[in-house]
């Protein structure tokens, strides 16, 4: 499973397999729930399938999005996948619109004060609405040290099947995608700048219950 922290909030990828066995079936929806060892629960819908692509011009590995939405499965088949999940209510990506928003003006202005980034940034980091941001941002950071437990349940015809998993996230990683969130509200900047950053994601073993 992977797991990051961007523009749009917190979500999930896991890749895997849906197999029919001797009946061919529809798979209607996928949701997961993950719950922290304090009992906090953070529920996701499917969002995005994911599909790999090999470019042979380039050497690399690129991929095709398309929304999350019910297939079939003939019966005695087995298809690949890669599913994000993501808050079906979208609370991440929509207080992110509101922060760029306010941000944004003062980015601007920057730019036109500064030719250097990194001194621009220094005083874009001491602005009171930057501060509010980062704490708004740190607000819904869902993740922290410790064991969690995780629940995907896939909905077919009228039944549904439940698979449960436990990992485990260490002080480092957390430290690690919280880098996330500064390089989230200096890309305001960044931008302006024409200077691209690069966003970390965790990859963690599920383990079967």
């Amino acid at each position: 499973m992977f797991i990051f922290f961007n523009r749009s909030g917190a979500y999930v990828r896991i890749d895997g397999a849906y197999e029919a066995l001797n009946k061919s079936i529809t798979i209607r929806r996928s949701k997961v729930r993950i719950i922290r060892e304090d009992n906090c629960e953070f529920n996701l819908d499917w969002s995005t399938f994911i599909s790999p692509v090999w470019q042979n011009f380039s050497g690399s590995i690129a991929s095709s999005n398309e929304y999350a939405h019910p297939f079939r499965l003939e019966a005695n088949s087995l298809m690949c996948a890669f599913v994000e999940y993501a808050d079906p209510f979208n609370k991440g990506n929509i207080l992110w619109q509101q922060i760029e928003n306010k941000l944004k003006p003062d980015a601007l202005g920057l730019r036109t004060r500064y030719e250097s980034y990194e001194e621009a940034l220094k005083v874009f980091e001491t602005f009171p609405e930057f501060t509010k941001a980062y704490q708004n941002l740190q607000d819904i950071f869902f993740w922290q040290a410790g064991k969690y437990t995780l629940t995907i349940e896939n909905q077919y015809g009228t039944q549904n099947a439940i698979f449960k998993y436990h990992f485990t996230l260490h002080q480092s990683d957390i430290d690690k995608l919280k880098c996330n969130i500064e390089k989230l509200l200096s890309s305001i900047l960044s931008e302006k700048y024409g200077i691209s950053l690069c966003y970390e994601n965790l990859e963690v073993e599920l383990k079967k219950e």
